[in-house]
């Protein structure tokens, strides 16, 4: 495979992460007067299909049969890096002193506790990103011989 469409593949398959965090982080959240979960549906609509567009530019340049090991490396890499912030924003919040900051609303904004309103959905959107991954890299795997 030449240099060139290594390297696009791979920026094709980080586009493809990086669209699909946005829109896992978009569930996370519930911005008081956006229109509630619809907007939050549709901001992921659109990041997913941007994901998939990007993933489908990757395995078209990678070849049709690294498409589910691709797939499952960047549903895996989006699922980890979403339990990790979800983790980093628990032990932060676990603070007293940052406790305070986030629930001082801002003069007429939200609280902080009013825009992240989602968490139980996001934490399982994550799961269902962590599971899609394994099993399309289970599916990708060679059988023994």
């Amino acid at each position: 495979m030449p240099a060139f469409k290594r390297v696009a593949s791979v920026l094709a398959a980080v586009a493809a992460g990086f669209f699909l965090y946005l829109g896992s982080m978009m569930v996370f959240l519930s911005y008081p007067g956006s229109g509630g979960g619809r907007i939050r549906l549709v901001g992921f609509a659109v990041s997913a299909g941007l994901a998939l567009a990007c993933l489908g530019a990757a395995a078209a340049l990678r070849g049709v049969r690294a498409a589910a090991r691709l797939g499952g490396v960047v549903l895996l890499s989006v699922a980890g890096l979403d339990a990790f912030l979800a983790l980093t924003v628990a032990c932060m919040l676990n603070s007293p002193e940052m406790l305070k900051i986030v629930q001082a609303a801002p003069a007429g904004g939200p609280s902080f506790s009013e825009v992240v309103g989602a968490p139980g959905a996001g934490l399982a959107l994550t799961a269902g990103l962590a599971a899609a991954g394994f099993a399309l890299l289970r599916v990708s795997r060679p059988p023994a011989s």
